[in-house]
């Protein structure tokens, strides 16, 4: 709704997601890094710093925090709490979600 403010909870969602997406741009830039012989490949710590000002300088994202260690865990494969969360706790599988969202969409139409 245009001229309403946010609550709280969609801020702190919204904030959570866009340290998603630039954790997975490290992990990204991080692979890439693999790739090169290994005199030019630059370090996880140096990775996670240059990301950050990425972010802060072309996206205006000031709030986003990149861990070396949290990158360590999910070069390892480890999940964030969200991905945990929606796996375990979760009422309904994706594919029960999408089923009865279209059963209600049929309801409707």
């Amino acid at each position: 709704m245009t001229g309403c403010p946010k609550p709280e909870t969609r801020k702190r969602q919204i904030h959570l997601e866009q340290q998603e997406e630039a954790l997975a741009d490290v992990v990204k830039t991080h692979q890439e890094e693999q790739q090169k012989p290994e005199k030019e490949r630059r370090s996880l710590h140096t990775i996670c710093h240059e990301v950050k000002e990425k972010w802060r300088k072309n996206k205006g994202y000031c709030g986003v925090i990149v861990s070396r260690d949290t990158v360590c865990q999910r070069l390892e494969g480890g999940r964030s709490c969200h991905q945990f969360n929606m796996e375990t706790n979760a009422w309904l599988t994706k594919e029960e979600e999408e089923q009865t969202v279209t059963f209600c969409l049929d309801l409707a139409a």
